[in-house]
């Protein structure tokens, strides 16, 4: 068995063992999604984000290391997320 042949076997194994695990989840999902209005965009959401993952991300990691990936850009918005999360809690 060829190394390209032991890979394609171990995919199909995952694919169908989370089939059997998750089709309850999904067959649940696709009926939510087809049955809510709420819930439709669903149908949407899938594809994008298969295109999203098979697309190789962002360009960004083309760009050289810069001092604002450090940890402290982020403190923005890591301070304006907490800030709506605790305000939304105790407006009601």
């Amino acid at each position: 068995m060829t190394t390209l042949q032991k890979q394609l076997a171990a995919a199909v194994l995952i694919v169908v063992g989370f089939a059997l695990v998750y089709y309850n989840v999904v067959v649940k999902l696709v009926l939510d999604w087809y049955n809510d209005d709420n819930y439709s965009h669903g149908f949407l959401i899938v594809p994008l984000a298969l295109y999203l993952a098979g697309s190789g991300g962002t360009s960004s990691r083309r760009l050289p290391p810069s001092r604002a990936d450090s940890v402290w850009s982020s403190w923005p918005e890591a301070s304006a997320s907490s800030w709506r999360a605790f305000s939304d809690r105790n407006c009601s």
